[in-house]
């Protein structure tokens, strides 16, 4: 099965990563012990095509990219990189940002799914800075072969990993029927922070009693009740602005509009919340740290999403394709499930299920 170029721009909050990830780092030397710039390095198999740099140091991400780039669900358990050796993987050290590309298929062998995946790696980023992962590329799936039994098992997990993903959100306002396939659609505003001061007074008083406080020794002071360092450090770590859900539901028709035959786009002002009732959370997505969209308190763990927007508006497609990679932010369960939870973009679910 052919799949479009699939895309994903994701943001994952403070990533608690697995115990197996790890980083190699090292000098490449020759024999007089100097540095060699320019020394390829293979680690265990791993073939890198990143070079050292002018100082012979290297370093290695393979485990990382896979935890972002697969994922780290039950699904992304079963799967497996067949040739990891084509990763073109790179670090710079400056931006804090991992990237990894392709130059030819990288195999990848989910047996959570039944599927073979063929992935042509245009792009891969992670910034630790900014937390986002962003990746695009051009998958191909095919079936594993497998008994009768298994190819039922693998039937009913892709379309669970089908419902309620971002592909079939998109298809399912595409069409209109994101209400009675499960979606409820809400608008996370978000306001200023009228309790936190404007960041130039924050830095200017902080500095100012940074400067009393190593004239201490020499000097006595006197500082004011709310005038203290730790005061405004506090105010320093207070958010810019404070998120309030309308739980009032946007209508599909305000919120899609025809741009012509074949697509349609959305355009929005602050953050979608996406809320998908027919299937509850995963207990290890609830357990990781910095995942989990905030909910109100009489809401059960539903599956919830937030999309913000890079690039306005989004076109997208009746398959659930999007039209630029980079045109929008997932954050919550979206941001979790990657690769080891996708299905191709012409999956269609059984016919029975979509009449539900």
């Amino acid at each position: 099965m052919k799949s479009l170029s699939l895309i994903c721009l994701l943001f994952i909050g403070k990533f608690c990563l697995a115990q197996q990830n790890y980083v190699l780092s090292g000098m490449v030397k020759d024999k007089r012990g100097e540095a060699l710039p320019g020394a390829g390095v293979y680690v265990s198999g791993y073939k890198i095509a990143t070079v050292t740099d002018n100082n012979g140091k290297y370093t290695r991400y393979i485990s990382m990219f896979k935890d972002f780039f697969i994922g780290t669900t039950p699904n992304a358990e079963q799967c497996k990189m067949i040739n990891p050796n084509v990763l073109l993987i790179d670090y710079d050290n400056e931006d804090a940002k991992l990237t990894v590309k392709t130059n030819q298929f990288l195999i990848i062998e989910n047996q959570a799914l039944g599927y073979r995946i063929k992935y042509m790696v245009n792009n891969f980023e992670y910034s630790s800075r900014t937390n986002i992962i962003y990746y695009e590329g051009f998958p191909y799936y095919e079936d594993l072969k497998g008994s009768a039994r298994k190819k039922r098992i693998w039937a009913k997990k892709r379309l669970t990993a089908y419902l309620g993903s971002s592909q079939h959100f998109f298809k399912s306002i595409y069409n209109g029927k994101a209400t009675e396939e499960g979606f409820i659609i809400n608008k996370l505003i978000t306001q200023p922070n009228t309790e936190k001061p404007s960041d130039s007074t924050i830095k200017a008083n902080i500095k100012r009693l940074t400067k009393v406080q190593e004239g201490l020794v020499r000097k006595t002071i006197t500082i004011n009740l709310g005038d203290s360092l730790s005061y405004w450090i506090r105010k320093k770590n207070l958010p810019n602005g404070i998120s309030i859900l309308s739980r009032s539901p946007i209508a599909q028709d305000t919120l899609v509009h025809i741009k012509n035959q074949s697509i349609k786009s959305i355009n929005f002002t602050n953050k979608l919340y996406i809320v998908y009732t027919k299937e509850k959370e995963d207990p290890l997505f609830a357990n990781r740290i910095g995942l989990s969209i905030s909910r109100p308190l009489d809401m059960p763990d539903y599956q919830i999403s937030t999309i913000t927007l890079q690039v306005t508006p989004v076109y997208f497609y009746e398959n659930g394709a999007i039209d630029n990679p980079r045109s929008m932010l997932y954050a919550g369960y979206w941001a979790w499930e990657k690769i080891a939870d996708s299905v191709p973009m012409d999956y269609l679910p059984p016919v029975d299920v979509e009449r539900k």
